[in-house]
């Protein structure tokens, strides 16, 4: 059996993660696979397949690695503020990990861990507004669909040229202004 290489006795988790992640959000996920990253890490695939195990697997770290604290409970007792909160914390993940946010939405399985528990505090705050209980499910998918739909509109903005980027702008405030008017029917 051969030694392992210099590079490949500092592999890591972490390091193959890292450089998935960039790969994930430079390229896209069709262009995501153990032979790139082995490339990019100067390793063997097999080596990438050691540390993080099938790609289907590789994915669900990703999404543990960006959603990670996602769902931590805001600081505020107004449990309004504290949706506003929560969802702006995971949207500005989608925003910044667009293609990550795709591969969810094409592989609900992803959906694990901080993502799960983002939604069950979700409809446990919603419970203390000022809302019909039997609403609370219609709600909680309207809020998801359009939280959804923004990450499909931040994805498919990554994939703009600069040039098409720079006439239309978008943001984290696009996004709030449009989760605020959701919200505010709350009230109504």
């Amino acid at each position: 059996m051969a030694r392992p290489t210099k590079a490949n006795s500092r592999l890591n988790k972490d390091i193959i993660l890292k450089t998935a992640l960039k790969q994930l959000d430079d390229t896209g996920e069709a262009s995501l696979s153990f032979r790139t990253l082995a490339k990019e890490l100067d390793v063997t695939a097999m080596a990438i397949k050691h540390h993080v195990g099938s790609r289907k697997d590789l994915l669900a770290s990703l999404v543990s690695l960006v959603y990670a604290n996602v769902a931590d409970a805001p600081v505020t007792s107004n449990p309004r503020d504290a949706i506003f909160i929560l969802l702006e914390r995971y949207c500005l993940r989608v925003i910044e990990h667009p293609n990550l946010a795709l591969c969810i939405i094409g592989d609900p399985t992803l959906l694990t861990g901080q993502l799960v528990v983002l939604t069950d505090k979700i409809s446990e705050y919603l419970k203390h507004c000022d809302i019909e209980p039997s609403e609370i499910p219609l709600l909680i998918g309207i809020i998801i669909d359009y939280t959804h739909g923004f990450a499909f509109s931040a994805a498919a903005y990554s994939c703009l040229s600069d040039e098409e980027k720079s006439q239309s702008e978008l943001s984290i405030d696009d996004y709030m202004r449009g989760i605020t008017w959701v919200l505010n029917k709350i009230d109504d």
